[in-house]
């Protein structure tokens, strides 16, 4: 059996595998068995000879064929309430490998039960965990099994921002957390961010994180993702601001330093041309001043006079200056601001002074009169303006000196002709008696008019600002006290003048029956001095708003009801092209927050801010009844403008805003019919609201166009400046600085 040589060759390769199972040792020369036994190195020496290191090819089998011991089950598409939900099942081994096999047998449930609609297919009536089983019963075999959880839930987590408070006036002083609170019954919670960043939640889902606030309004944005991948969102909007001031009452407390400023050029103090039935600048008045400077201005004083035999006194009785033919009688002044108030130069023309005379002389009684004329008077003096420390302007007239021009002495009366030589000798005496009378005179002449008219800078008044889009009319009290007072004289580029600066405010009603703590004060929010800057000083009269009084004008209105209610008509909107119309549109708006003028950005732009608009919308589309309720959080750039006034004609300071920028918006509600929307049209109507948004804004536009700007009342310098004289300023450009609006014209 075996006489048969079995090397192992590669055509006799079955043979060699049998000779070695059976351990028999072959070579090309036959069995092993007959030949002597030979050590391992000498057989290893030897061609085809395996030793114990040699790799042996494994025994050529039939494959094992894979055996399936369960079913794996995956969704294909997401679980929908009411809607048939397919699963792909799989026989797979021990391994996981899927196995092929026919899923003819195939029994699929769930629990809680629901509707098999196909092979594969079953329908969850409602929301909830379900444990959902497969079975196959194969050819052969035990039952193959398979489970899956499959969570039904389409509804969003309950997400509630606790805190800031909706409406919330915070302070940058303090730290900002925002706390969150957000549960989800099926899914559970997968994820809270507060503006992007991840909030621990602990068992309750409670959970807060720190944020840094900026000046104005911030809007944070609160995200909440279940594990079923449903989302809900929610804003909330707060001001910042590093204190507030109050809107209500009246006094210190209200008042905002450096509120208003006001500078006073050369035009101002004197323009050079003169209109005394419409005066127009300080040199003007003063001219209409003196121009009263009549009759009692010197009457009664006298001054004795012994010499040359004759001993008595003259006694002056009128006085009198002007020439109709020129100027109208009114003397010529000149102002010009120095170093420490105003100097001043006056030209009377054409004085008369009437003298009478008693005395003796040569032992006779001597009563007559005489007519003093001078051609002209020169006077020049220095106004010095000084403001206290309790706010009070203190006005002094110095340094006055008279000289009369073309002076000459006629006399009337019995024995004239004798007294002439005596007055004539004594002309000099005379001339220097009314000037030394006519300097002390107008010494007091202009100090307590003028430094009146200066206090009265302090504007005190009640105006109002009209209702916008259908909101009541509001009326507020502006007061303001003299804060700063300074002569400028001009240097450095700057024009002379007179420099004011008030401490102002603007206080209303409180008709929304909810405590705030007053207006946002700007701060040092851009790193620029929170009081407002020196005026430039380089036009005829300037006047500086700062930010935080024309912010304390908004919330007082805002706090008056003149943002509440508002209902705007806007009609027909087209949406998609066309494609959608939203008829009959009409938006009624609540401010929850008032309206904020800020420049604290990263361009320094002047920008309007609105939080906490709630919005009521109401609109037809496709013939249904839509209402939707909405918050939005919105701003827009805007700028200062010089607009008319239709009633007086003057150019006051407005606002013009550029489109709105709808930060963000949440839908509270939307209802169609009266009933809530389902979620693809509430999809839809929050899509189109991003197009209609910015029609909000514009009840906005001019709020501050009829806040007075301080002027300088003139009547109380004399009875002879006309009635309601004042100096007005009458706006030709509006620029920003930081901190405030500056406005830059022409007096009225």
């Amino acid at each position: 059996m075996f006489g048969y040589g079995c090397g192992v060759t590669g055509r006799n390769l079955s043979l060699a595998l049998v000779c070695w199972s059976l351990l028999v040792g072959c070579d090309s020369d036959g069995p092993v068995a007959d030949k002597p036994p030979q050590p391992a190195e000498a057989l290893a020496v030897k061609k085809n000879v395996p030793t114990p290191d040699t790799k042996i090819p494994p025994m050529l089998a039939s494959p094992v064929k894979p055996v399936a011991t369960a079913l794996k089950l995956e969704l294909q598409g997401k679980p929908r309430p009411g809607q048939p939900l397919s699963f792909r099942i799989q026989p797979v081994d021990a391994k996981g490998q899927a196995v092929e096999l026919p899923l003819d047998n195939l029994n699929l449930h769930s629990f809680p039960e629901s509707e098999r609609t196909g092979p594969q297919k079953l329908k969850f009536a409602a929301e909830g965990r379900y444990s959902v089983t497969a079975e196959l019963q194969p050819a052969t075999g035990a039952p193959l099994l398979g489970s899956l959880e499959v969570v039904v839930d389409q509804t969003a987590p309950a997400l509630e921002i606790v805190q800031p408070p909706a409406g919330s006036m915070l302070s940058l002083a303090n730290p900002l957390t925002v706390e969150v609170r957000a549960t989800d019954k099926i899914a559970g919670i997968d994820q809270v961010t507060v503006d992007g960043k991840p909030v621990t939640l602990d068992d309750q889902g409670r959970g807060s994180v720190r944020v840094t606030p900026k000046f104005g309004l911030n809007v944070f944005h609160v995200q909440a993702t279940d594990r079923a991948g449903n989302q809900r969102k929610g804003l909330r909007g707060v001001y910042a601001a590093t204190g507030y001031q109050p809107t209500t009452g009246r006094g210190q407390a209200t008042t905002i330093e450096h509120g208003l400023q006001a500078f006073l050029g050369q035009a101002a103090l004197d323009a050079g041309a003169r209109s005394h039935r419409n005066p127009r600048d300080l040199a003007t008045v003063m001219e209409l001043v003196l121009g009263g400077f009549q009759g009692s201005a010197i009457a009664g004083q006298s001054f004795p006079v012994n010499r040359h035999g004759f001993n008595g006194s003259v006694t002056l009785t009128d006085f009198r200056h002007g020439q109709a033919s020129r100027n109208h009688g009114y003397p010529e002044i000149k102002l010009e601001a120095v170093r420490g108030g105003l100097d001043m130069r006056a030209t009377l023309r054409n004085m008369r002074v009437q003298a009478k005379i008693s005395g003796k002389m040569l032992l006779s009684k001597i009563g007559m009169r005489a007519t003093i004329t001078a051609e002209s008077a020169s006077i020049g003096a220095k106004i010095s303006v000084v403001m206290l420390a309790n706010q009070k302007v203190l006005v002094k007239t110095q340094n006055v000196k008279i000289e009369l021009h073309g002076l000459d002495i006629e006399v009337s009366g019995n024995l004239s002709s004798v007294l002439n030589p005596v007055l004539d000798a004594f002309k000099q005496r005379i001339t220097n008696t009314l000037e030394e009378r006519l300097a002390k005179r107008l010494a007091t002449a202009f100090d307590r008019p003028l430094a009146g008219a200066l206090q009265q800078l302090a504007v005190n008044r009640e105006f109002v600002v009209p209702g916008v889009y259908g909101s009541w009319p509001t009326k507020l009290q502006l007061h303001s006290s003299l804060e700063q007072l300074l002569i400028d004289r001009g240097e450095s580029g700057r024009k002379p003048g007179i420099e004011v600066a008030l401490r102002a405010g603007v206080t209303g009603p409180s008709r929304l029956g909810r405590t705030i703590p007053g207006s946002p004060m700007r701060g040092n929010c851009r790193t620029t001095t929170a009081q407002p800057n020196r005026l430039v000083g380089k036009q005829p009269f300037e006047v500086g708003l700062s930010l935080d009084l024309a912010n304390q004008v908004l919330t007082s209105v805002w706090q008056g009801g003149g943002f509440r209610q508002v209902g705007l008509e806007i009609g027909d909107v087209e949406l998609a092209g066309g494609l959608y119309r939203l008829k009959n549109l009409k938006v009624g708006v609540d401010l929850g927050l008032p309206p904020l003028l800020s420049d604290c950005g990263p361009s320094g732009k002047l920008q309007l801010q609105a939080g906490e608009i709630r919005g009521a919308i109401k609109t037809e589309l496709g013939g249904e009844q839509l209402e939707v309720d909405v918050v939005l959080h919105v701003a827009a750039h805007g700028a200062a403008t010089a607009r008319v006034n239709p009633k007086s004609g003057v150019r006051e300071l407005g606002l013009s805003l550029d489109p709105a920028h709808v930060l963000d918006f949440e839908v509270v509600g939307v209802r169609v019919a009266g009933k809530p929307a389902p979620p693809e049209r509430a999809a839809f109507v929050e899509s189109a609201l991003g197009l209609i948004s910015g029609r909000l804004l514009e009840m906005f536009q001019g709020t501050l166009a009829s806040v007075p700007m301080p002027e300088l009342p003139l009547q109380s310098l004399s009875p002879a400046v006309p009635r309601g004289a004042s100096l007005k300023l009458d706006i030709r450009n509006v620029g920003p600085a930081a901190g405030e609006i500056r406005a830059a014209g022409v007096v009225r």
